[in-house]
């Protein structure tokens, strides 16, 4: 099967295992793929998701920016019950259907399906009582590995979280939450405040605290510009 420029790009970032411009990643492929110049990979890997795109303009892959990644989901344990949990706002979060979920040792075969975890009443009897949330982690996005570190653990306020997203918002307008996330994770890592943010929680629970900010539909959030 020939190679194509996006699997080939993929490859060399891998194997170099940094962040790489357009021009420094074409001269990288040139030899295994034919590539007419560095607009052909822009233009090649611009809608690939395995791919992240830095203020700088450098690449890098979006496993490494997820990885080690903590977020929380606040499920019902009448969800947990009907053997699904919603993780709306976390889509950029997963990249696979099949998710290997470990807690307490034990692994979970469960699946993503339609904004679900589906599978979840494998765990109902094995989680406390009382269940307000659960933190997750990220092992590894492309194998769909995550670990369920903890429950019911309490939140702080994150104001660095909140300034990202009104930036976000009022530099790019309208966005989905998948891309909302992408770049306030993006701008976060450049600063180097990652780890600052973390564990993330839903984009829907830090907008209530903005009043700047609104949701003209589901899954959208925009700044208002008259308040």
């Amino acid at each position: 099967m020939p190679l194509t420029i996006t699997d080939t790009s993929y490859e060399a970032l891998e194997k170099m295992g940094t962040l790489l411009n357009y021009s420094q990643l074409t001269k990288k492929i040139e030899e295994l793929v034919t590539v007419k110049d560095s607009d052909s990979v822009r233009a090649s890997i611009y809608n690939d998701s395995r791919f992240v795109k830095f203020a700088s303009g450098k690449l890098g892959l979006r496993k490494w920016l997820l990885s080690g990644i903590s977020f929380v989901l606040y499920p019902s344990l009448a969800q947990i019950k009907r053997g699904f949990i919603s993780v709306n706002n976390y889509e950029y979060l997963f990249s696979q259907s099949k998710i290997k979920l470990i807690y307490q040792k034990k692994k979970y075969c469960l699946e993503l399906k339609n904004s679900r975890i589906t599978g979840f009443k494998k765990l109902y009897n094995q989680l406390p009582f009382g269940l307000t949330n659960l933190l997750i982690e990220i092992v590894a996005l492309e194998q769909g590995s995550y670990i369920l570190k903890d429950t019911n653990i309490e939140i702080e306020d994150n104001n660095l979280y909140k300034s990202l997203i009104l930036r976000v918002l009022k530099e790019r307008g309208i966005k989905r939450a998948e891309n909302l996330l992408k770049e306030v994770l993006i701008r976060a890592e450049e600063t180097g405040r990652l780890e600052q943010l973390l564990p993330l929680v839903p984009l829907e629970e830090v907008a209530k605290e903005i009043p700047q900010i609104y949701q003209p539909a589901k899954g959208l959030f925009k700044v208002n510009k008259f308040y």
